[in-house]
């Protein structure tokens, strides 16, 4: 039995062994039935990657709507298929089975406005000391940008992260963060963002550090 509705001359729903829907604002129409075929590598390989990069986006869903909310702007895509899709190539590395993350290379955010040069990260008891060079100055670069400071640490699963940090213009910014009773890696990383929250620079990796 067909069950459809007809919208401005297009039909939505099951007809047959295709079913037609609306996705991001378009029409889409796909076959439906069981598929007793063996996947391929290739989409094995998809399959890992769309896995690993949905744990690595897991604890910072609201930096990903604030980091790739630029790259909306001109796109049907929300921002989380946005941040798929940037580092679905630059930050898996690895050939399936054996696939990771690489974490120098991964992005929580990316845009247009200007980072800038020699960040240095300091730990010390609390949390982690993020320093950077005021002298640089570059076409797009307002004093009143904020940082946005990132930690990524992997075995737990977890991020710290600060989506409204010190100003541009006073160079550091302090991101607190919690002690675990082990020590851990952490992969640290920064960005900027406008003070009426419009641009957003592409993510800097800045370096990883025992936590």
């Amino acid at each position: 039995m067909a069950t459809s509705k007809k919208k401005n001359g297009t039909y939505s729903g099951k007809i047959g062994n295709t079913v037609t829907y609306v996705l991001n604002g378009q029409w889409v129409q796909r076959s439906i039935g069981i598929n007793n075929n063996p996947p391929s590598i290739l989409q094995l390989t998809a399959r890992m990657v769309l896995r690993l990069l949905a744990e690595l986006f897991k604890p910072v869903k609201g930096l990903i709507s604030v980091g790739f909310a630029p790259q909306k702007k001109n796109s049907r895509l929300n921002a989380h298929n946005i941040a798929t899709i940037e580092n679905q190539l630059r930050a898996i590395k690895g050939e399936y089975p054996d696939m990771e993350i690489d974490y120098p290379n991964v992005i929580f955010s990316k845009g247009d406005l200007p980072v800038t040069a020699n960040f240095k990260v300091t730990v010390i008891a609390t949390g982690l000391f993020f320093t950077w060079d005021t002298a640089e100055i570059t076409r797009g670069m307002l004093s009143t940008d904020r940082v946005m400071m990132i930690a990524y640490c992997p075995a737990k699963k977890y991020a710290f992260y600060d989506l409204d940090g010190a100003r541009r213009e006073e160079g550091n910014g302090y991101l607190p963060m919690l002690r675990y009773r082990e020590q851990v890696i952490i992969h640290t990383y920064a960005a900027f963002i406008s003070a009426c929250r419009k641009r957003v620079s592409t993510t800097v990796y800045t370096g990883e550090y025992l936590w």
